[in-house]
């Protein structure tokens, strides 16, 4: 049997960043294949180019034996290929059964659009996905995850050949994910291919029949899924075996551990406002005595018994949340919501300790050419990659960032990386300054309702992100969010702390509202932010010896702002 997609020496160069290099595979009539790997190892990327959204720079696309030119999605569409986008990609102000037949319109005489079929066929569509929605709502009246299944709806709705999904259960329930399956097992038996791009491995093993595994935008290794095995499929990701082992002194269900020397050449730990809470002992959570520190870049110095394959001087930066593995978060990929979790630098000793102990899972590899310095801001900048996500920040959104802190200015830098038009406030007109050196438009927090509508003509920003834990900031987000607006709560405030938002509006405006806690997967994407040169936030950050550490403490607890922010470094200034 000839393959339905071949795919011949793939290459894609971003800005900076190499995307893909010469990755070869095929895809067979019928065939669910999967495309795995961490975040950025280009799977995506790869998905893309196969659906027209991107050009790729070298190689070739064969589909069902003709070869393929530059085409667009569009193009790529009346192919009969479709791609169900990770990021979204309706259109909010239009509704459901618009977006489904977007340049596909049924119609009648005259050719006037047959908005009755169109409907009908994009309610039978939702209810083929078991989702009861009305096709003529708005679109920005959706959850995520139902403008998810409009995603797929709108891709079976087309005559496909073959079906690109990009982490398509990303937003879903269990159940909403079961759904989809039985789909893609009705398109498989149709003969539709599907390239299902994931990174969750359980997932791959429900409905996928073969697998190829991408690291670093290379193809490691394709494989039958029935004749692979986790195991295998982790180690073709990260690219050595991973063998698990406890410390002595460890909980029996912890997690496996790597030793990381913090006082090695030039290491690096960002001082956090969370430090100085500990300093000061208002973190609850914390149990003295505690070393904090959880901004962490480092070497590897020493590894656990039995852990194979990690190079004793491999310089990486530090995830800090330890999920459990066993609790409900962690079985539905929130490890950041633990309900046992475990964060180094405040329940155990952090990156201002001499060492550090991580799980292996925790670690992730410097660039080459990033300096330590750059790498330890890894941590901040994944809490906006983080709040980004959760805000579902496209290029093209107005979005308004509440406090110009160190927190505030990373969103600020992601989103504007993500081409959003960022503006940001603060109550301190020296943050305001550094926040408009990074390209940010500072507002003044005094009339900030009456600026932003003035800004918007009356609407509201599109997308509001609280980065300040103070409660009354957090009660101005609904009037300044746009009505079909979503908002972003970062900022953490006392427990116990009693936050009022106007119900009335909340209901009228149809306002989407997301906490975000720290960050999960997103330090890959952070790294690479980081390294394209796309984020300026170390340009503001101040070094500081370690051996000054006391002092600093004394003059940050007296005033906050005598750093904007600060890196502990142990190298001669």
């Amino acid at each position: 049997m000839a393959p339905r997609l071949e795919l011949r020496d793939i290459s894609k160069v971003f800005p900076g960043v190499k995307a893909l290099e010469r990755v070869s595979l095929d895809v067979m009539p019928g065939e669910v294949h999967a495309l795995l790997g961490e975040n950025g190892a280009g799977k995506s990327t790869l998905g893309k180019i196969i659906a027209g959204v991107y050009a790729r720079d070298e190689g070739s696309v064969t589909l069902d034996g003709v070869p393929l030119g530059d085409i667009d999605e569009v193009e790529a569409g009346r192919l009969g290929v479709g791609i169900v986008h990770q990021e979204g990609s309706l259109v909010r102000t239009l509704s459901i059964a618009d977006n489904i037949f977007a340049g596909r319109q049924p119609t009648r005489s005259l050719g006037r659009v047959d908005v009755e079929a169109m409907v009908a066929r994009s309610r039978a569509l939702l209810e083929q996905l078991g989702v009861d929605i009305d096709p003529k709502a708005k679109v920005a009246t959706l959850s995520s995850a139902q403008a998810q299944v409009v995603e797929i709806a709108k891709a079976l709705s087309q005559d496909l050949r073959l079906l690109i999904l990009d982490e398509p259960t990303a937003a879903l329930t269990l159940t909403e994910s079961e759904r989809l399956f039985e789909a893609v097992r009705r398109l498989k038996a149709n003969g539709v291919s599907i390239v299902y791009v994931s990174h969750r491995l359980a997932e791959i093993f429900t409905v996928c029949d073969r697998v190829s595994v991408l690291k670093d935008g290379r193809l490691s290794g394709t494989r039958e899924v029935a004749a692979t095995s986790t195991d295998e499929l982790i180690r073709l990701m990260v690219g050595r075996d991973i063998v698990f082992s406890r410390q002595p002194g460890d909980r029996a269900s912890g997690p496996p551990i790597l030793e990381v020397e913090r006082l090695s050449a030039e290491p690096f730990a960002g001082l956090c406002a969370g430090d100085l809470h500990i300093y000061l002992g208002k973190n609850p959570y914390v149990t003295f005595p505690r070393v904090g520190g959880h901004e962490i870049a480092g070497v590897i110095s020493a590894v656990g018994p039995g852990v194979k394959g990690v190079a004793i001087g491999e310089r990486v930066v530090v995830e800090p949340f330890i999920g459990c593995g066993h609790c409900c978060p962690c079985r539905i990929g929130k490890r950041n919501c633990c309900a046992n979790l475990s964060i180094i630098g405040v329940h155990r000793d952090g990156g201002f300790a001499e060492r550090v102990i991580a799980p292996a899972a925790n670690l992730h590899p410097i660039p080459s050419d990033m300096s330590d310095f750059e790498a330890s801001f890894a941590e901040p900048v994944a809490i906006g990659v983080q709040a980004c996500r959760r805000g579902e920040v496209t290029a093209g959104d107005r979005v308004l960032v509440l406090g110009a802190g160190p927190i505030g200015l990373a969103i600020g830098e992601v989103a504007r990386a993500r081409g959003a038009e960022v503006f940001i406030t603060d109550l301190k007109p020296e943050r305001l300054a550094i926040a408009g050196e990074l390209g940010a438009a500072p507002l003044p927090a005094g009339d900030l309702a009456v600026e932003t509508l003035r800004l918007t003509n009356g609407e509201g920003m599109p997308v509001v992100i609280e980065a300040t834990g103070a409660s009354s900031v957090m009660e101005q987000t609904v009037d300044l969010v746009a009505a079909g607006g979503r908002i972003v709560i970062v900022g953490l405030v006392k427990a116990g702390t009693p936050v009022s938002l106007p119900g009335l509006d909340i209901t009228r405006k149809e306002v989407t509202l997301h906490g975000s806690r720290a960050s999960v997967d997103c330090f890959p994407e952070a790294l690479q932010l980081i390294a394209s040169g796309a984020i300026r936030y170390p340009r503001i950050a101040t070094r500081v010896a370690l051996a000054e550490a006391p002092e600093v403490f004394a003059r940050l607890a007296e005033s906050a702002d005598v750093y904007h922010k600060a890196v502990f470094v142990t190298e001669t200034l």
